[in-house]
């Protein structure tokens, strides 16, 4: 899988070298004119985004239900943990959802937050 991701990762730089923007769709859709395949293109990334952020979303959730949530009782099953447990993945999504509307350019967001992770 590691050899996939160095691969692919790989083709994709020699193919753009000089990608100045935050993706090479947005790349792409800035100096060509593609007609039907970059629309197709986003649409794409779009639904896998949409069907694994929960997946993407998990690590988060992880690290603010053991912040956020009172360790579970004894005998209790730990697959559920009640409405909190539910509210709690509402609230991360729904900010989530308000960072996106409110951030009119979420490339320099997303290159802000890689920048500070990167330098702590």
């Amino acid at each position: 899988v590691a050899l996939l991701f160095v691969l692919l990762g790989s083709s994709v730089a020699a193919a753009f070298p000089h990608i100045d923007s935050g993706s090479v769709t947005a790349f792409l859709a800035e100096r060509e004119d593609a007609g039907w395949w970059l629309p197709a293109v986003n649409a794409l990334v779009s639904l896998a985004v949409l069907l694994t952020y929960p997946l993407q979303l998990q690590p988060a959730a992880m690290i603010f239900d053991r912040l956020c949530a009172p360790p579970p009782a004894v005998g209790k099953p730990s697959g559920w943990h009640g409405p909190a447990f539910v509210a709690r993945r509402v609230g991360i999504t729904a900010a989530c959802v308000f960072v996106v509307f409110l951030v009119p350019a979420l490339e320099l967001l997303i290159a802000l937050l890689g920048a500070l992770c990167q330098a702590s």
